[in-house]
């Protein structure tokens, strides 16, 4: 059954992992993105931002087969046309949105 608050509002999405040297890696959230070009935009400028040199510490997309279309609902969806087409969403937040069927993954 399909929630109405959330019909028509489909976003690209994708989850991010943390990684830490000697440390491993863990869940890091997810950032959503109006389309595919600004999910693509997102990226490229996230790691133009980042040093040269690998840091001890940072975060990265969980690209192989990640990439997902998800509902959103439309609060959620205008805070994503305000901040240039994506935003990010780090574990407290991704957990509450997704448990409060405020998002959606297709």
């Amino acid at each position: 059954m399909t929630n109405k608050k959330l019909e028509e509002r489909v976003v690209i999405g994708i989850f991010w992992e943390e990684s830490e040297r000697d440390w491993g890696t863990s869940p890091d959230g997810m950032s959503l993105h109006k389309t595919m070009y600004d999910y693509e935009q997102y990226v490229n400028d996230y790691w133009a931002r980042q040093p040269e040199r690998v840091p001890d510490c940072y975060s990265r997309p969980v690209i192989a087969g990640n990439i997902f279309k998800a509902n959103v609902t439309k609060e959620l969806y205008k805070a994503i046309e305000k901040s240039e087409n994506s935003i990010r969403l780090y574990n407290g937040t991704t957990n509450k949105l997704l448990d409060k069927k405020e998002i959606m993954i297709k």
